[in-house]
C-alpha cells in the first residue's frame, strides 16, 4: 500500500486533484482509516480494496507471533562456531 503511494509521488501525480484522490483513498484503507475532518472535507472518497493474502502453510501462531513481538523486528545472527 504504501510502494503505491510512493509509485504515486515518484510520478509526481500528488500535484493534481485526481493523484491526490488516490492516495486518500489508500489512506482510508489503512489501520485508522481517514480522520473526522478530512472524511467531511472528502465524503465521496471510496478506500481502495487490500487484497487478501492467504498462507499456503499452515503456520504454528506462537512462531508468527514472534514476529511482530517486542518492535515487530525479526533479527537474524549467523555466526561460526
Amino acid at each position: 500500500m504504501c510502494q503505491e503511494i510512493v509509485n504515486l509521488i515518484n510520478k509526481k501525480e500528488h500535484l493534481t486533484s485526481e493523484g491526490l484522490r488516490k492516495i486518500v483513498s489508500v489512506k482510508a484503507s489503512m489501520n485508522n482509516g481517514l480522520s473526522d475532518t478530512l472524511s467531511k472535507s472528502l465524503p465521496d472518497i471510496i478506500p481502495v480494496e487490500i487484497p487478501k493474502v492467504e498462507l499456503t502453510k499452515n503456520i504454528e501462531p506462537h512462531w508468527l507471533a514472534g514476529f511482530t513481538d517486542g518492535e515487530g523486528m525479526l533479527f537474524y545472527t549467523n555466526t561460526k562456531i
